[in-house]
């Protein structure tokens, strides 16, 4: 159908007015975006620390969807800064280097910002991003300010924005986001990750009274989500990934997916063989963790971690560890309660619960060709009262484990920690149900050259009190049927004349002759340059080997109670024994007189 002359001439005027009014927007965009350009081209040029250049290709601004972009920006160190960071001659051990393509501010409404004073950002986009922190000596001794004071920290929880009324942000991404940690005197790489995805939403903004143009950063209602990230640590050992992160600061939890811990080179052996000393190679990956009660106010304002609840579900644990290679002798490594009492960082944990655990150990050594191997299935932990606030030390650290022996023994170990003992005294106790011997031999047989045909333990029950630098305890292990083989050198024959005399010696069952118990006490003196966990196996292999061998120790009185966390009473122990040597020694002298 043909127009009419009037309906052509308001065609006519309309494409008139689109025309004229695309072409004031262009000119307005052109027009903002050269003023936008020249102050913060200003801004970078006035900006008062010399010790960085900051260079910017391009602005450009879109007034209809409110999008302000910033092109080519970069942060270069100046070389003589950098210098001084080798030197260790700067207050802090790290600077920034940065390059981003595209800083993006979109839903800016101009109109606002300049009228009211008031700035309302739909999102804040860093894409493409990559960021250097140069890693330099520290410094030995802080420097002061002329007038003798400290430089001042800068505060993360406040910014200073002059000539604003109020800021509302709705979104902070980040999108491929490179991430380096570099030495800068060896031109090394330290860590680094994959590619950083991350949104961060519901942050809010408060001006402070009588704090002039200054704001207040408030994240109670503040949401974190990062996905399919990875991370190569430092010391080129390991590297970390996980599949989804979320941090909910309304609710106050944390939810991490498919984490994994592990190490950067896939053959144990070669990851071994890059360590100089003998050390544990962990590989760990967990299905889920939950963490609950999360104090955002004392973390942002007080520098204070408090935690209420932490659930990790799904834990596989493998430890590799190469005994073949000499150990650290210089090493002291702190048992878990001293840690957190020596610890400068505030931090509480309520508790801490493992449901549907697994942990494989391996060991190579040159006692013989075959791996030593334990582990432990289903495991099912709970801590309590981890704290390294002074206040709240006086209450002791409490944890229960258990889990399945070779998936076949149900174990139970229990430890109580004090937090404010002088000695870093700890108490251990424990048990494990009925249980056919020979399914230790993965660990006896490479440890001793020796395996058991038959036998089965009834039940084991445990009890010991230990301190830095030695432990105690008793152990009564109920078995019946021990026979045993020893195995020659070549890991393959069996030496029948040892394994004659092994099993002539050695104790067949408890209780023995006439129901006679062997309640056996339990001591080792602690190898300063190991920890927490082999001082606890070492004194359970002295209770075994006092209970199996007819040299063995054995402790007369079995009324004590086993599997609590009261400590034997060693040092009447102790006098009892004096006491009976002092009447042998007087029997002796009056034979010797008759």
């Amino acid at each position: 159908m043909a127009l009419s002359t009037k309906q052509k001439r308001w065609s006519v005027i309309g494409g008139i007015i689109v025309g004229v009014l695309t072409l004031v927007v262009i000119v307005i965009n052109l027009v903002l975006a050269n003023i936008i350009n020249k102050r913060i081209t200003n801004v970078l040029e006035n900006y008062p620390d010399k010790n960085y250049q900051i260079t910017l290709e391009r602005v450009g601004v879109n007034i209809l969807n409110g999008n302000i972009n910033l092109r080519g920006l970069q942060v270069e160190p100046d070389s003589a800064f950098v210098e001084k960071l080798k030197q260790g001659e700067l207050m802090q051990s790290m600077v920034l280097r940065l390059k981003m393509p595209l800083f993006r501010l979109a839903g800016f409404s101009l109109y606002d910002a300049l009228t009211e004073g008031y700035v309302d950002i739909r999102k804040i986009l860093f894409k493409n991003a990559s960021v250097q922190v140069l890693v330099g000596k520290k410094r030995q001794q802080k420097t002061l300010h002329p007038e003798g004071e400290e430089k001042r920290e800068f505060k993360i929880d406040s910014i200073r924005i002059k000539g604003l009324k109020g800021i509302h942000i709705g979104k902070i991404e980040l999108y491929n986001i490179k991430v380096e940690f570099v030495d800068v005197n060896d031109k090394r790489l330290m860590a680094g990750n994959k590619n950083l995805n991350l949104k961060l939403t519901g942050i809010e903004t408060t001006r402070l009274q009588g704090e002039g143009d200054y704001f207040a950063f408030n994240f109670q209602h503040g949401k974190l989500e990062l996905s399919e990230e990875e991370l190569k640590l430092p010391g080129g050992n390991y590297q970390l990934s996980l599949g989804e992160l979320g941090l909910d600061l309304a609710d106050s939890s944390l939810r991490i997916k498919d984490f994994v811990l592990k190490p950067q080179i896939a053959d144990r052996f070669k990851m071994a063989a890059k360590l100089k000393y003998t050390s544990g190679i962990f590989n760990v990956a967990v299905r889920e963790i939950n963490v609950s009660g999360i104090d955002a106010f004392r973390l942002i304002h007080q520098g204070q971690l408090f935690i209420g609840h932490i659930l990790v579900s799904g834990l596989d644990l493998d430890i590799f560890k190469d005994k073949r290679k000499p150990w650290d002798y210089d090493k002291r490594p702190k048992y878990p309660h001293e840690a957190l009492r020596t610890m400068d960082f505030p931090l509480y944990i309520g508790k801490v619960r493992l449901v549907d655990g697994n942990l494989k150990y391996w060991e190579e050594s040159d006692k013989s060709t075959a791996s030593l191997t334990v582990s432990l299935n289903n495991m099912k932990a709970t801590m309590s009262h981890v704290t390294s606030v002074k206040d709240s030390t006086r209450k002791p650290m409490n944890v229960s484990l258990k889990a399945l022996v070779y998936n076949a023994a149900q174990m139970s170990v229990d430890f109580l920690l004090p937090l404010n003992s002088r000695v870093d005294t700890f108490f251990m106790s424990g048990s494990l149900g009925k249980a056919r011997m020979k399914m230790f031999n993965p660990a006896l047989f490479p440890a001793i050259g020796m395996k058991i045909k038959t036998g089965t333990i009834n039940s084991l029950v445990f009890s010991t009190r230990a301190n830095r630098n030695y432990i105690d305890g008793e152990m009564l292990l109920l078995y019946d049927g021990l026979e045993t083989e020893v195995i020659k050198k070549n890991d393959k024959d069996v030496n029948k004349f040892m394994s004659w005399l092994a099993n002539s010696a050695a104790h067949k069952s408890n209780p023995g002759k006439n129901d006679r118990l062997r309640k056996v006490p339990m001591h080792y003196d602690r190898d300063m340059y190991k920890g927490f966990i082999n001082l606890a196996w070492k004194s359970l292999q002295t209770g075994l080997v006092n209970t199996f061998s007819p040299t063995g120790k054995l402790i007369k009185d079995h009324k004590q109670s086993f599997g609590g966390t009261k400590p034997p009473k060693k040092e009447s122990a102790r006098k009892g024994a004096g006491k009976k040597e002092k009447r042998k020694s007087k029997r002796k002298k009056k034979k010797d007189r008759k």
